[in-house]
């Protein structure tokens, strides 16, 4: 019989713990880690290296009130312009650093990400891609996704994605009901959004991610299954469902919504529950902690067969070994660590625009950094660690095994809450208690002392990339 999931159980891990998007961590990132030391990294990336390439487009034209996102709001063109000359400046400076050797690199996965892409002008957007095309080997199955934002797209921007070779959208919901809207001031119909998806179908772009969001103010469960249901109507592939960080202190903007009209952690984990069950009654798949898929998807499928990753995007079928971000405050995951760009736009431009990298901070991975990484991505991943496992991983990195042997055997202390189940030498969590997999996960964090624990108690500091609207950072 399955451990019931109590209000008791709720409060007791409702703290701050990190999304293990990445490990270690963004907190964890040093301006030690420069410029020089990515150049390297880049430079020691093998011949026919798989390459995933990330772009941040960091502006909006309307500011919503729950957002998370590294963004700025513009009604004016001219940034905008401004900033693409530096992100191509970047592309160039990258690609041909890439190339010097003689190397050759095979791109498999392409992401625009935001703030709104689809602020670029139709000819920007097409121009872009095509630098980035003549820069970049683009394999023939090449993903190219975009984040979307359809509120007052227009049809030539449609057609410029659809040319430009973009393949699967993420659309942006949140919640289709008014009075959730208005509190987090995104107005956005059923029908508009109905409308873009369909018009992007007819020019042959049918991969459909949609994002929705729980936990916003003035949400019931209710409400938020309505959402799921018109959601379905637009045959769609995947939703990633998010739980809204209400963090004021660091995002100002966010004291325009109103603590009193915010779900309780209950309500959080209630309208959490009710998506998935509601899902999974129509045939899509619960997939690692936050994403469902169609059961034919390619996620799906990586997720039934273990192939299933964990990037900067969250859950992904990416499999390449190095993901190169390119613009403002973006990551770049390469196999020996993380390097972040400059977040603020006009050094990151000055930068990009000298032919600089403009890197500014990051973490070169230890051989225990490695280990500890594929642990916890397989955490998240599979919902179950074994010790075989364990032992095969420290043994790839020449690490001892004794001490991640003793943290494995630890996970017994989360059976008696039924966080897991123990299985000869394997512990797997419940697929009902797979609101605590960051839980889990984070008792192989080296990092996760009970200081830093306040540290992100009192900052809310997350692993969030640019592209990540907001999502919690408690466990719930």
């Amino acid at each position: 019989m399955s451990a019931p999931i109590t209000a008791k159980l709720l409060q007791k891990y409702s703290h701050p713990i990190p999304r293990y998007t990445s490990y270690p961590t963004a907190p964890h990132f040093s301006d030690k880690v420069d410029a020089q030391q990515f150049e390297a990294s880049l430079l020691a990336l093998p011949n026919g290296q798989a390459l995933s390439l990330y772009f941040h487009i960091p502006y909006c034209d309307t500011l919503c009130w729950f957002c998370g996102c590294h963004t700025k709001i513009t009604q004016k063109y001219q940034p905008i312009a401004e900033y693409l000359l530096a992100l191509k400046a970047e592309i160039t400076s990258i690609a041909k650093l890439l190339s010097q050797q003689g190397k050759n690199y095979l791109v498999s996965h392409i992401h625009f990400g935001g703030g709104s892409p689809t602020i670029l002008s139709p000819r920007d957007f097409a121009d872009l891609m095509a630098h980035v095309k003549t820069n970049f080997n683009l394999a023939d199955a090449a993903e190219i996704a975009v984040e979307i934002d359809p509120r007052g797209i227009e049809d030539e921007m449609l057609k410029a994605l659809a040319v430009s070779g973009v393949n699967r959208i993420s659309v942006g919901v949140q919640d289709f009901d008014p009075e959730v809207q208005k509190a987090i001031n995104r107005i956005q119909t059923f029908a508009e959004t109905q409308q873009v998806i369909d018009r992007l179908a007819n020019l042959g772009v049918n991969k459909v991610n949609i994002d929705i969001i729980y936990g916003l103010p003035k949400q019931t469960k209710a409400k938020i299954i309505d959402t799921v249901r018109q959601s379905l109507a637009l045959n769609i592939d995947r939703i990633a469902l998010f739980g809204y960080a209400h963090v004021p202190w660091m995002k100002t903007h966010q004291k325009l919504i109103l603590p009193e009209d915010l779900p309780q952690i209950e309500q959080r984990f209630e309208q959490a529950e009710a998506v998935s069950q509601y899902l999974q009654a129509r045939g899509f798949r619960h997939i690692g902690l936050d994403h469902f898929a169609k059961a034919d998807d390619p996620m799906a499928i990586a997720d039934k067969t273990g192939q299933l990753k964990r990037n900067f995007q969250g859950y992904t079928t990416d499999s390449a070994p190095a993901l190169i971000g390119f613009g403002a405050s973006s990551i770049s995951s390469l196999p020996d660590g993380y390097f972040q760009n400059q977040p603020s736009l006009p050094s990151y431009m000055q930068a990009a625009n000298d032919g600089a990298l403009p890197t500014v901070k990051g973490i070169i991975l230890t051989n225990e950094d490695h280990v500890r990484r594929d642990i916890i991505e397989k955490i998240m991943c599979q919902l179950a660690i074994s010790k075989p496992e364990i032992t095969a991983i420290c043994h790839k990195y020449n690490q001892p095994t004794n001490q991640l042997v003793a943290e494995f055997e630890q996970l017994e202390k989360f059976a008696v809450d039924g966080l897991v189940n123990r299985h000869a030498d394997k512990f797997v969590i419940p697929p009902h208690m797979r609101a605590f997999l960051r839980v889990i996960a984070a008792h192989f964090d080296a990092n996760l002392t009970p200081t830093s624990t306040v540290q992100l108690q009192n900052n809310q500091q997350t692993d969030t990339s640019p592209s990540h609207k907001g999502r919690h950072s408690l466990a719930i």
